[in-house]
């Protein structure tokens, strides 16, 4: 496989991605969207260079196709993840999507055991990669693969090293902004409305409002909850009573 040229990454890992197409799909399983829709389904108010880098990773990640131009859909390859048949398990399929990005791909390549922050940093740097494009990139990485170990996914899991390294990349819909030189953007206002209560994402804090009706509405939660977690800052520690 030959060294890819200035690749884009991935804004966030795999079970990101995953929590927040599987909000995609509750709402609308695999019929076909827009792209507006899709920003809105996935807990933006809409279009913005946030939720357009927020698509450009879940397309990465091969959980969303073209449909046409525009249009797009929850793919095959999200439903295998997210429900996948009882006795063949999602491992393959969460093995396929994490490497589905080039540069995951390449790095897998290059690196068959997981590597070490450093030297992932190291090589990135060697690699021509910018300054600020290292962090995000390697933390992107680091957590999909703790995510795929935690899966028992991070080995190929029955797929052929050669399928595996061969398996065609997602054909782009829109080109996204090179992932190199993108500043990092502030956390954009999150909203979800489902059949229950709503939910909305806004400097830095979660609101809940409404009532928790059916176990539908309890997976919403969860499914918002999981999407906008990282993006919480940590508790701050208790200081201890006299």
């Amino acid at each position: 496989m030959t060294r890819p040229r200035s690749p884009s990454y991935p804004n966030f890992s795999l079970e990101q991605a995953l929590s927040r197409v599987e909000m995609a799909y509750n709402q609308d399983r695999t019929n076909t969207l827009d792209r507006e829709t899709l920003a809105t389904h996935i807990g933006y108010s809409g279009l913005s260079g946030a939720s357009d880098k927020a698509i450009a990773t879940i397309f990465q990640y091969g959980l969303i196709e073209k449909v046409s131009k525009g249009e797009v859909r929850v793919s095959q390859l999200a439903v295998d993840c997210l429900y996948p048949d009882p006795d063949e398990g999602n491992a393959r399929a969460l093995h396929r999507a994490a490497f589905s990005p080039e540069l995951f791909a390449h790095l897998k390549e290059r690196f068959p055991d997981r590597p070490s922050e450093g030297a992932l940093k190291s090589y990135l740097k060697r690699e021509g990669f910018v300054e600020r494009a290292i962090n995000p990139a390697v933390s992107s990485y680091l957590e999909t693969c703790s995510f795929l170990e935690l899966k028992n996914a991070y080995e190929s899991a029955g797929v052929p090293q050669s399928e595996a390294a061969d398996s065609p990349q997602p054909a782009q819909t829109e080109a996204p902004p090179p992932m190199q030189t993108a500043a990092p953007t502030p956390a954009p206002a999150m909203h979800a409305s489902f059949s229950g209560p709503s939910y909305t994402f806004a400097d830095g804090q979660v609101v809940l409002s409404g009532t928790i009706r059916n176990q539908q509405d309890a997976k919403q939660l969860v499914s918002f909850i999981n999407a906008v977690t990282p993006m919480l800052k940590a508790a701050e520690p208790e200081e201890p009573s006299e």
